[in-house]
């Protein structure tokens, strides 16, 4: 089906990727490209470990609800367990040890408190990846809204207080920085 939309042979797809499990693997390293450019520029800021943790999640979520459904939904495949997928499970990893090691920093620092840093990055993960599953929510909520409210949940679930959320909240609006998407 996808050689037909592509207008090209099933052999060229293979011999591109070698198999619909190259394929895949491609595909998550592709969708992530965003996510990876976004750390890597976050990772330049001059701001505390917290705000670039709300920007984080923030943007991931705008990010994710505002893409195609179909696009971002590759990552909840339940295939991608499987060990001819350690490409894309590296690149899932690399996502979550984005938020881990904010976590850690802010835990360090005092303004969160966490147990577990790596449970705590693959709950943030999960949080900000599964707006793409909640179709229902775009009618009324906005990427945006979604997006606040989210990063709100992470950070006050961490042991975020009230008034260092307001604070962090606002330091992160000043940060010019969004996730860009490839396309799809």
């Amino acid at each position: 089906m996808m050689a037909t939309a592509l207008d090209a042979s099933p052999a060229s797809l293979f011999n591109l990727f070698g198999s619909k499990d190259g394929l895949l693997n491609e595909l998550i390293a592709y969708a992530a490209q965003g996510s990876f450019a976004f750390y890597d520029a976050l990772s330049e800021i001059d701001a505390t470990p917290e705000v670039l943790l709300y920007k984080s999640i923030y943007e991931e979520v705008c990010a994710v609800a505002s893409a195609d459904r179909d696009y971002v939904g590759i990552f909840y495949l339940p295939e991608l367990r499987k060990p001819e997928f350690s490409s894309a499970q590296a690149v899932r990893a690399k996502m979550i040890s984005h938020y881990a090691e904010l976590i850690e920093k802010c835990s360090k620092g005092g303004v969160l408190d966490v147990g577990n840093v790596q449970l705590q990055a693959e709950q943030v993960f999960q949080l900000t990846e599964t707006s793409i599953l909640a179709p229902s929510l775009a009618d009324v909520l906005s990427p945006a809204d979604q997006a606040r409210q989210t990063a709100e949940f992470c950070m006050r679930a961490m042991g975020c207080s009230e008034t260092e959320l307001n604070s962090i909240e606002k330091a992160a609006a000043k940060v010019d920085l969004q996730i860009t998407l490839p396309e799809a």
